[in-house]
């Protein structure tokens, strides 16, 4: 059943990558903007690149997490999902499809980061197998803590305040400590395990409430 589910999540997965263009269009538009208003008199420093990088995520975030849970909704996906499988099942489902639109987004950041900035060949050089697995964990915890705000702003028909207070706040810390771990991994070469215990323990944490909350409380 789950893998039903999942097939049915990466199908509007496929609706979403209609949209990869549009969000190809305003991460370009974003990095133009920020390398002309940044670069301007002197170059981005790496952690610099790497906050605009994480930055611009977070504000993608808003708009994937959005599509995911109107579209089902609109569709009337949702009402029949409640029927027919577990909704811990769901939640996953949809974490896993913003987990891979997230990851597109990142993927495509770094390309320009590389033709863009000054510092980017530098960040390429050193950029290894590694950094992707370093991202994996936030944009794991963004992916559960986004559906979670959003699912709890749909049940309570506020979704336009309960997703920013919620993803904000819970979010800026996971985000803090990625940017501070990989700006050493790349300058130093240092490859922090404490942070990424923590960073494992955001993605545990969120997913563990996301599950409970949907199981038990959510409809």
């Amino acid at each position: 059943m789950f893998k039903a589910i999942l097939f049915k999540e990466l199908k509007l997965l496929g609706s979403l990558l209609n949209r990869i263009l549009s969000f190809l269009v305003l991460v370009l538009s974003l990095f133009f903007i920020y390398h002309f208003a940044l670069e301007k008199n002197s170059k981005l420093s790496i952690e610099s690149l790497i906050g605009i990088k994480w930055t611009t995520i977070f504000i993608l975030s808003y708009i994937l997490i959005s599509q995911i849970t109107e579209d089902e909704k609109e569709s009337g996906a949702f009402e029949i999902n409640q029927i027919y499988i577990s909704r811990s099942f769901e939640f996953i489902s949809k974490s896993i499809l913003c987990f891979v639109g997230l990851f597109i987004v990142f993927l495509i950041e770094n390309f320009f980061i590389l033709i863009l900035f000054e510092e980017g060949k530098i960040y390429f050089n050193k950029f290894q197998f590694v950094f992707i697995f370093h991202s994996i964990l936030p944009i794991l915890s963004l992916s559960f803590l986004g559906i979670l705000a959003s699912e709890l702003g749909y049940e309570t028909e506020k979704k336009e305040l309960i997703l920013p207070i919620l993803l904000i706040p819970l979010i800026i810390p996971v985000l803090l400590l990625t940017i501070q771990s990989e700006t050493k991994l790349i300058l130093s070469g240092e490859f922090q395990i404490y942070s990424m215990l923590v960073l494992f323990s955001f993605s545990i944490l969120y997913l563990s409430l996301g599950l409970i909350l949907k199981e038990y409380i959510l409809s």
